[in-house]
């Protein structure tokens, strides 16, 4: 057992398992055997190629760095160990790894770090380069200038090698040189230019209460044309117009001469931007929502909401008194309502208006104050 133990043979000399364990030896004439065991004594032989270390002789590389995928042991590193070259940035090999062999050697020497290159500058379709660099390695820049009538279809003008070897901006190109044409401020609106030739930009706003249909930005292509039509300012709430006016209003409007109305029954004047009513007409009130103008119970009111404490006032001449009590309405003549048949009527459960100047004064009997 000694023969396969500690570090006469070394594990990693050894293959088999358990008392199968075979090890190499190496005999006095200093060749190489192997040891077996036979009825729990090894016996030696020396028909057997040992495995040897390679030395750790390989050295270093500039600009990169060796990495073994097995570390070494104090003899060096063990058979079917590969050593291979990491190259920094900008850099790459020039060849493979090597390969510690069974012999105890490696099958070649290690591969050198140079420069990456992206080879030729590429040429432009009308165009050229103006601007050559000395070297194709990496980072170096090649400048490009189009050929008379011709145009950069934007701002680039340059290529750039790099680390994967091509050069950067592939779809740089030259264009011919259009103009598509001045514009003019919409109606209601306006209109911002970067210019007219290709890849000039014409964005447009309009005016305060009209809403844009159509593209905000157009752009002049290498046709000579620009992407699309001139957008047209709407009055709001417009989806369709034309210099005369809108010809489609959006959904809850109503087209009346040419201006889009919110669709509210009994509304004398809509919100600018909503489909809500902000004023109705004479002898309607606006619900809390602005959705509807509903009927007054007494005719002439506009319902318009300003509190008022009932303490402070002895009576209310009013030109016609409506008595409310649950479904029941009761007219009366004009006259002065006092503070005191107020009360009566408040602790009575009744609800009593009075109009005054075409305007409504309500006393709630929720509360001790005066709507108006």
């Amino acid at each position: 057992n000694a023969l396969c133990s500690g570090e006469e043979a070394g594990a990693r000399r050894c293959f088999g398992h358990g008392s199968d364990t075979c090890c190499q030896v190496y005999l006095p004439n200093g060749t190489c055997g192997k040891a077996c065991p036979e009825d729990g004594v090894y016996s030696i032989s020396s028909d057997f190629n040992c495995l040897r270390d390679c030395p750790d002789s390989l050295g270093t590389v500039g600009n990169g760095r060796v990495e073994y995928s097995q570390n070494a042991t104090g003899e060096g590193y063990l058979p079917g160990t590969t050593a291979t070259v990491a190259c920094n940035d900008t850099y790459e090999t020039d060849g493979y790894g090597a390969i510690c062999s069974n012999a105890g050697t490696w099958n070649s020497t290690l591969p050198n770090c140079i420069v990456i290159e992206c080879g030729e500058v590429p040429t432009l379709v009308n165009g050229k380069v103006s601007g050559v660099p000395a070297t194709t390695e990496v980072e170096a820049v090649a400048t490009y200038e189009c050929d008379t009538d011709y145009i950069f279809k934007d701002e680039r003008n340059t290529r750039t090698c790099q680390n994967d070897k091509t050069w950067s901006n592939e779809d740089l190109e030259c264009v011919k040189d259009v103009d598509c044409g001045s514009l003019t401020d919409p109606v209601n609106g306006t209109i911002s230019l970067t210019g007219t030739a290709f890849n000039s930009t014409a964005t447009y706003s309009c005016n305060d209460g009209y809403s844009l249909v159509g593209d905000t930005t157009i752009t002049c292509l290498a046709s000579g044309l620009w992407s699309g039509e001139p957008p047209l300012c709407c009055t709001t709430n417009c989806i369709d117009c034309d210099v005369d006016g809108c010809k489609v209003c959006g959904a809850d409007y109503k087209l009346e001469n040419g201006v889009c109305k919110c669709v509210v029954t009994g509304c004398s004047s809509c919100e600018s931007d909503s489909s809500k009513c902000d004023t109705c007409e004479e002898g309607r009130r606006l619900d809390d929502d602005k959705s509807a103008c509903s009927e007054c119970a007494v005719t002439g009111c506009n319902w318009t909401t300003i509190r008022i404490s009932l303490l402070r006032m002895r009576s209310y001449w009013c030109s016609n008194v409506t008595v409310m009590s649950g479904s029941v309405t009761h007219v009366g003549k004009k006259g002065r309502l006092s503070n005191r048949e107020v009360n009566q009527l408040y602790h009575s459960g009744m609800m009593v208006f009075c109009a005054v100047k075409l305007m409504m004064i309500m006393v709630s009997l929720l509360e001790p104050s005066l709507v108006l």
